[in-house]
């Protein structure tokens, strides 16, 4: 967290940002947990959330209004959808990868 903080301009943005932490943490690593499935892809979700919503931190007025809860959360669900898209892909690489090594290894034997 001491990094994302440093991000920031002035020490009110910075409390306010201390306290959407301190209060939402729990709330965005449940919420990207349950679109991902596992703890490192959903920590990485939460990681790239904090990092949008320093740069929202304007459209923030009260942090313990559910309007904020919500946008946070949506933030963090958006967020985990556009990394479970990006784990997808990289799969279907890999595996159009293997597929094209292995097709290329079947070729050479049959030489």
């Amino acid at each position: 967290m001491l990094i994302l903080i440093t991000a920031i301009d002035t020490p009110e943005d910075k409390s306010k940002f201390e306290k959407i932490y301190n209060k939402y943490i729990d709330v965005m690593y449940y919420a990207a947990f349950g679109i991902l499935g596992g703890q490192y892809e959903a920590e990485e979700a939460v990681s790239q959330t904090l990092f949008k919503l320093i740069s929202h931190l304007e459209k923030i007025e009260d942090v313990d209004s559910k309007k904020t809860k919500a946008f946070i959360i949506t933030v963090t669900e958006h967020t985990a959808i556009d990394c479970y898209r990006k784990i997808k892909r990289e799969r279907f690489t890999q595996i159009n990868d293997e597929e094209i090594c292995s097709q290329y290894a079947q070729e050479c034997v049959r030489r």
